[in-house]
């Protein structure tokens, strides 16, 4: 038997501990009892807020029974803790100065969540002096998640204030907020930040400053910004971005902010020279500054990206990138946008700012919105019958009602579609690189080119066409009556100063120019220039000097399958070559009057180079060809009088009809099969196609197809 005191110490021992586990039990429940709070959470490390039917006398960890504001929330919470908000407004500024996650857009009976169904509003009140929400050193790792934010009001930060945390916002709309900024320039109207700041799928719009940024601004000391699927703009008092340290933007929109003010879309003044990466994003129409400002351009490493005033990098952009409705807020790209497809895969996100998908199309597209819908190619669109001057010309449904009009909104790069008819204009192309196509037929707002006639006439003002500075095409078009003004008078059709320009499928008749030119010169007086004149007719233009049809003056020149008929000059009629290298392949040249038709001459004793292959020079008034220069080369093609050169014949080429200007070749003319493959197109002025013996001049012979009728035939006896 168990010795009765040691049994005695025992049944202390027990009763001892009993005791004072039931003590401990009761003292934790009375603390968490004047806490207010049951021991048993329904998620544990989650709680609910809903203005509409909470009450703020518990944990809110009960989604039955959540609380009724979220600054009462905070207090509730610990670090970690996700806090979910019901829609409605809730009228409150908040400090946060723990981690945590702030998420709202959920309806209060099942508590599912929905962006676009259910907003949560915070809204400031515009409370002088107060962000709406305040973030405090130290919470790192707090995020704001499916939120508006309001009503904000303080010297320095309008919306939130990030302090110098590591913070995420995300899924958020930040609008009508307000930071004076004066009399100094570190206040954001949207958001401010000291530290890591990452913003995702946000729309940051007006917001207003006096001094500062008037969406987000990032301080100095190391901060950085991380910023994908986001519109900044309609803010208004300062730049969009005002950037301190270093960023990484990607799909991000940046419009319409600092109207008026001369401020940028992007200030980007480093503490200790971090850099601003930008791809496949948007900065356009901002304020009456440069889109960007930076101390130094290498700074900014913008690649894929839209920028107004142009930057340099990989697939950059300087295009208007035809918003739907910029007046009015709404900066969806439309279908002819030339953002649409330009952007990179490389980094991108695999949603837009709404949601939708990328890539819709065969590519991802430069902003925050990926166009949803089938894209129009890019262009600018003019008819003169229903176009008004007062839109960017980008809709086909809406054209401008000018040639001249068009080519200010045009970027480099742009095509601009005409319509046809008759365009009483002098038009300058300079600086631009851009496709000028006529021939356009509408239809329900689809334009096609197989049957209009684009007459560009003008009308005896000036010349037509004045190119400088670019490499422009000019096709489908009827470009006549054009004239010299006394102080310049070269091209009266065409003039090109400096570039490379091409003159395809037209037609350059009755110009006039007092020197030379009458229908094309171009010359290198103010830079390098090239013309190419392709499947074109220069026709009945005049000079009162040299070439009544072309002039290349120290420069170069390739003409093929252009006919040349009918022009008149003093000298050079249809072509004066000086000092140049030009090659005339498959050309008929033809019923010129004035000087010989063709002339090439040196006088700087350089080695320029005439070559003529395939080409017809016959029944000019003068001498067909005169040739001066260092090397000059005909070969296989029909020269009046002669010329030395394999293939070369003196032989009536037989045009069909001459007098009422028909130029094709008659059967049995000693022109057809008479050319060489050698460098021959593959098809001739009408776009038939020439064969392995290709002709002379500028039209294939088309041989004579004989359809006999059927007859019966009787097989067997």
């Amino acid at each position: 038997m168990e010795n009765p005191t040691k049994l005695k110490r025992r049944r202390w021992a027990v009763q001892l501990a009993l005791t004072t586990g039931l003590a401990l039990l009761f003292i934790t429940a009375l603390l968490c009892g004047l806490r207010g709070v049951t021991l048993a959470r329904a998620d544990p490390g989650t709680l609910y807020v809903d203005g509409a039917t909470g009450s703020d006398d518990s944990d809110c960890s009960n989604p039955a029974a959540p609380c009724a504001t979220i600054g009462y929330a905070l207090t509730q919470a610990g670090n970690g803790d996700n806090i979910r908000v019901a829609q409605g407004v809730y009228t409150e500024s908040l400090a946060i100065n723990i981690s945590v996650t702030l998420e709202g857009s959920y309806e209060s009976v099942g508590w599912t969540r929905s962006i676009t169904q259910y907003e949560t509003i915070i809204d400031g009140g515009g409370v002088i002096n107060q962000p709406v929400v305040t973030i405090q050193d130290g919470s790192d790792g707090t995020v704001l998640d499916g939120l508006t934010i309001t009503g904000g009001n303080s010297q320095e930060t309008g919306g939130v204030d990030a302090g110098g945390s590591e913070v995420t916002i995300k899924n958020c709309l930040i609008r009508d907020n307000f930071a004076d900024g004066s009399p100094h320039s570190s206040a954001g109207g949207g958001v401010t930040s000291n530290g890591r700041l990452t913003i995702l799928d946000t729309l940051i719009v007006d917001n207003e400053v006096n001094e500062g940024a008037s969406g987000v601004r990032l301080g100095g000391g190391g901060s950085h910004l991380t910023m994908v699927n986001t519109l900044v703009a309609n803010n208004r008092g300062a730049e969009g971005l005002h950037l301190n340290g270093g960023a990484d933007l990607m799909n991000v929109t940046i419009a319409n902010n600092a109207a008026g003010t001369g401020r940028p879309g992007i200030n980007h003044n480093p503490e200790f020279g971090e850099p601003v990466v930008l791809v496949n994003s948007i900065i356009y129409d901002n304020g009456w500054g440069d889109a960007i400002h930076v101390p130094d351009p290498n700074l900014i490493q913008a690649i894929y990206s839209d920028i107004e005033g142009g930057w340099t990098g990989v697939g950059n952009i300087d295009a208007n990138p035809s918003f739907v409705d910029l007046a009015n807020g709404d900066y969806h790209l439309q279908a002819w946008s030339p953002c649409i497809d330009a952007g990179t895969a490389e980094g991108a996100s695999d949603h837009d700012l709404e949601g939708d998908l990328r890539p819709q199309n065969a590519g991802y597209d430069m902003g925050a919105d990926e166009f949803v819908g089938t894209p129009i190619p890019p262009a600018l669109y003019v008819d003169g019958a229903t176009g008004s001057d007062t839109t960017d010309c980008r809709n086909p449904a809406g054209p401008c009602a000018t040639i001249g009009y068009a080519l200010v909104q045009a970027v480099s790069g742009d095509e601009i579609r005409v319509a046809q008819g008759t365009y009483t204009e002098n038009l300058t192309i300079d600086g631009k690189t851009l496709t000028l196509r006529g021939g356009y037929t509408i239809s329900d707002t689809e334009w096609s080119t197989d049957k209009g006639e684009t007459i560009v006439d003008g009308n005896g003002a000036d010349r037509t066409f004045l190119i400088h500075g670019n490499n422009s095409v000019l096709e489908n078009l009827t470009i006549t009556g054009g004239d010299t003004p006394d102080a310049e008078c070269w091209g009266g059709g065409v003039w090109v100063t400096n570039g490379d320009v091409t003159i395809r499928f037209s037609t350059i008749t009755g110009n006039w120019a007092d020197c030379s030119g009458g229908g094309v010169e171009v010359n290198s007086d103010w830079g390098p220039a090239h013309l190419t004149v392709e499947d074109s007719v220069v026709v009945d233009n005049g000079s009162g000097g040299d070439a009544g049809g072309v002039s290349v003056w120290h420069t170069g020149a390739h003409l093929t399958n252009t006919l040349i008929i009918s022009n008149t000059a003093s000298n050079a009629s249809a072509l004066r070559i000086e000092d140049s290298d030009v090659t005339i392949q498959n050309c008929t040249i033809a019923d010129n009057q004035g000087g010989v038709a063709v002339n090439a001459y040196d006088t700087d004793a350089q080695a320029d180079a005439l070559i003529v292959r395939n080409s017809i020079v016959w029944g000019n008034i003068n001498t067909s060809l005169a040739c001066t220069v260092q090397t000059c080369t005909v070969t296989y093609s029909d020269i009046e009088g002669g010329w030395p050169g394999t293939g070369n014949i003196d032989a009536d080429p037989l045009f069909r009809d001459p007098d009422n200007g028909d130029y094709h070749l008659a059967a049995g003319s000693p022109c057809i099969d008479a050319g060489t493959p050698a460098g021959a197109p593959t098809h001739d002025l009408e776009g038939t196609p020439r064969d392995a013996t290709p002709d002379m001049g500028a039209y294939e012979w088309q041989r004579f197809r004989i359809f006999l009728p059927l007859t019966l035939r009787n097989f067997g006896p």
